[in-house]
């Protein structure tokens, strides 16, 4: 199913992140190719770790790295929404 061609898709960048130790990783990487090849503009990012807080508290930090909140005139918007 390709969704962009159909036009359900929207075009936000998006990051997901998994632990490889978590019981979602496989769900999470058969996301991660869907979205891929629907033309998602997608980061993508596995590490060690499971579903619990030590792995978001590492990870938000990375997510935070990713927007471009310091970009000039970025407002609340990270300028990764379109």
């Amino acid at each position: 199913m390709k969704l962009k061609e159909e036009g359900r898709l929207r075009t936000e960048s998006r990051y997901l992140c998994c632990g490889t130790e978590d019981g979602l990783v496989t769900a999470n990487r058969d996301f991660r190719d869907f979205l891929n090849e629907n033309g998602v503009d997608l980061t993508y990012v596995e590490g060690p770790g499971k579903h619990d807080w030590v792995f978001w508290d590492t990870y938000i930090k990375k997510v935070l790295d990713w927007l471009p909140l310091n970009r000039t005139g970025a407002g609340i918007n990270s300028g990764n929404v379109k």
